[in-house]
């Protein structure tokens, strides 16, 4: 907050000073990071301040979103409002969803972009954005994984988890032949840990794809 307003102004030396500091919290290289910047995680840093209009309209903003995604709390509502903003934001970092306004959480068209781009977006939407179905419908189909941030109300209809939990199980790699015995078969998505043993065991008969069954049956029996 001591540095020359011209160097403020500068976007190539804000870019340089995250990609510099950020180096040494990621190696420990003479400098504490833990004490210097008490963060919940060591690894994000952000100047005080707000961003001059000359950074944020710079190239080298975009990389500094990349850098550290919480980099986007230095702009302001108004940055949101223009065309592509929030759009080539999450482009470069999709993490940078967690940061923003809970204004933008709340906002239909904001969230809906944001979890086109990446489904693991909707963690951060607001509760009533959540069980949007278009939304929802978004999400999956960016990243079914996004499963997991769905209501259990929602998650729970055959409408959702019929489609959802097969793309989470090609994502996997498992074979293709269902005959085959495989320790493959005892990894699955995190986000079927949603789903009791209960749930699991009405959910299987509904599918018809072998593999699916048995990486279902397989997370029933070790549940």
């Amino acid at each position: 907050e001591y540095l020359p307003l011209e160097l403020w102004e500068n976007p190539q030396f804000i870019y340089k000073a995250y990609l510099t500091i950020r180096y040494y919290i990621h190696l420990d290289k003479g400098i504490d990071s833990w004490r210097t910047f008490p963060r919940s995680d060591k690894k994000d840093f952000s100047f005080p301040g707000t961003f001059s209009k000359k950074v944020i309209n710079s190239p080298e903003f975009l990389k500094i979103i990349k850098l550290s995604p919480e980099a986007i709390t230095k702009v302001g509502m108004l940055d949101f409002t223009k065309d592509d903003f929030l759009e080539n934001v999450l482009k470069a970092n999709w993490e940078a969803f967690m940061y923003c306004p809970p204004r933008v959480k709340k906002s239909y068209s904001c969230v809906l972009k944001a979890v086109s781009i990446e489904g693991s977006c909707l963690e951060h939407a607001s509760s009533a954005l959540k069980k949007e179905k278009a939304i929802i419908d978004a999400a999956l189909n960016s990243n079914p994984h996004a499963l997991k941030y769905i209501p259990k109300s929602i998650a729970n209809q055959p409408s959702f988890y019929l489609r959802a939990i097969p793309a989470l199980v090609r994502t996997q790699n498992y074979p293709q032949d269902s005959s085959i015995d495989s320790r493959e078969f005892h990894i699955y998505p995190i986000a079927l840990n949603i789903y009791t043993n209960k749930q699991l065991e009405k959910m299987i008969i509904n599918f018809e794809d072998k593999v699916v069954r048995r990486v279902l049956w397989s997370l029933w029996c070790d549940g």
